[in-house]
């Protein structure tokens, strides 16, 4: 369990690099558009995104915050309404990931790129890491199982029939019982005692 929570913990931290990363280069491809108030060169350069099957919506906006190019994955998402303008940085909800990257023009905000992604594949790879937890988990009992049925019969045993042969010559005082002696380990040698 230890493994999934970190494994899940790199990956977040990867999928936040990531979509930080596609952030900055749609805004920094679309700064010409939004500086000649060009929304067709600034949809192009949203459409790059199709790559990537995991964004769902994308955004620019101008420096005033009106949205300016819009992108969306599929026509179910197109009646989406651009948020307003947030901080920069990203944010996980419970079904997707945010974030909003301030774009820069000689030093100055001239808009800002607004991206959202499901979490399917997040989703997928936890059920995948799952499965193997649950395999190797479960590889294990089953090997702890055969471990200690082999050990009952090597230890358990001999030692029960020394405790009950011991529990016979107390009650009875009968001091010809004898206990068979199966190997020369310590079990042996304290049956030779006995």
């Amino acid at each position: 369990l230890g493994i999934l929570a970190y494994e899940l913990a790199l990956f977040r931290r990867s999928m936040t690099e990531g979509i930080t990363g596609m952030a900055k280069m749609i805004g920094d491809n679309s700064a010409a558009a939004l500086s000649f108030n060009d929304p067709a060169s600034g949809e192009v350069t949203l459409r790059s995104l199709s790559a990537d099957p995991h964004i769902v919506v994308g955004v620019i906006y101008d420096a005033a915050g009106k949205s300016f190019a819009q992108y969306h994955r599929s026509p179910a998402s197109a009646g989406f309404g651009a948020p307003a303008v947030g901080p920069e940085g990203c944010a996980f909800q419970t079904d997707r990931l945010e974030i909003f990257h301030h774009i820069q023009l000689k030093g100055e905000n001239a808009g800002t790129v607004y991206l959202q992604s499901d979490l399917l594949e997040m989703h997928a790879r936890t059920r995948q890491y799952a499965a193997i937890v649950g395999t190797v988990m479960a590889g294990a009992l089953l090997l702890a199982f055969v471990v200690a049925r082999h050990l009952q019969h090597i230890i358990a045993e001999p030692v029960s029939r020394l405790s009950h042969i011991a529990g016979l010559v107390a009650r009875e005082r009968n001091y010809s019982v004898r206990v068979a002696k199966e190997g020369d380990d310590e079990l042996g040698r304290l049956i030779d005692g006995f």
